[in-house]
């Protein structure tokens, strides 16, 4: 088993990562700790503040031009291929810092199980203090949210979403379920291309300037990966004013044979201003998973379950 590290240096201006997984859960997740509106969702892609923030080395000269004999698209999948799995479970620690430095943490349970673009994605936030947790199942198709329900603890109802509506413009700790889905191979880009090459954290990356499928909360991303080996450090992802939503940082990467796993990562929410560390645990990757777990009889016991 091998491990990659990234250092991430914290005295940066320039932030250079941008979101990466996940978005369904709870209405009531992203602003339960800042205000009396339903807090936008805990989220894959997993993933909170940025703390500390990668940054590109690369000064305006450095930068290099597009190559035109590369196929952004063959990069992205092989970038993603390195983390296709069939199923995949695993326990998230998430702890959020805000810009007064007030701090919350919270423990994800997910779990996804993946056919091609098609899947399912169960989502368990463990209840704390004056919290009562919450719950998400939400189906997948062409990589798409075709259906979702969530669990709301305070009634011990499942209520279904319409997943069109404002109710999954949320992310969890900062990651979207789409942003989750692309760290188990699963692209949430629509129109990719290749702006050039910069130096993050003393890697040689490409730059890829990438819409997003799912348009809802974000517009477009840049995704940062190594020339190398083809594996993500960066994506900073832009709202659809054009300005920057968040940074996602992949701190730290795990190889399992010939499958490899995120253990940390950091997102900086520059629209609410926090900064989130996700540490996963308890990895599981292509592991059965029974079916049961994604009903709606199973979403009802919640975090119990």
């Amino acid at each position: 088993m091998t491990e990659l590290r990234i250092a991430c240096p914290t005295d940066t201006q320039d932030f250079c990562v941008r979101e990466a997984i996940m978005k369904l859960l709870f209405d009531r997740t992203e602003n339960m700790h800042t205000s009396k509106r339903s807090w936008p969702v805990i989220v894959l892609m997993l993933v909170t503040c940025f703390q500390p923030a990668c940054h590109s080395s690369s000064s305006p000269d450095e930068k290099k031009a597009a190559p035109t004999d590369i196929d952004p698209n063959a990069i992205v999948s092989e970038t993603l291929s390195h983390f296709n799995a069939r199923t995949f479970s695993c326990t998230v620690k998430i702890a959020k810092v805000y810009g007064n430095n007030v701090r919350f943490d919270d423990e994800l349970r997910l779990y996804i199980k993946l056919d091609g673009q098609n899947g399912k994605v169960l989502m368990q936030v463990k209840p704390g203090g004056d919290r009562k947790g919450s719950a998400v199942l939400a189906e997948v198709k062409d990589k798409e949210i075709v259906s979702a329900y969530r669990y709301i603890p305070e009634s011990k109802r499942v209520v279904e979403v319409n997943p069109r509506s404002s109710s999954l413009n949320v992310v969890i700790g900062g990651l979207s379920i789409q942003e989750l889905r692309m760290f188990q191979g699963a692209s949430p880009f629509e129109q990719i291309t290749v702006s050039g090459k910069e130096e993050i954290n003393g890697q040689q990356c490409y730059k890829l300037d990438a819409t997003l499928i799912d348009k809802s909360q974000y517009e477009r991303a840049e995704l940062f990966t190594t020339v190398a080996e083809r594996l993500p450090l960066l994506m900073r992802v832009f709202n659809k004013e054009g300005s920057l939503a968040k940074i996602i940082s992949i701190d730290k990467l795990e190889q399992r044979a010939t499958t490899w796993v995120v253990k940390q990562l950091t997102v900086e929410d520059k629209t609410f201003n926090y900064t989130s560390t996700f540490t996963f645990d308890n990895i599981q990757v292509d592991t059965e998973i029974p079916d049961h777990i994604f009903t709606v009889d199973y979403l009802k016991k919640g975090w119990q379950g």
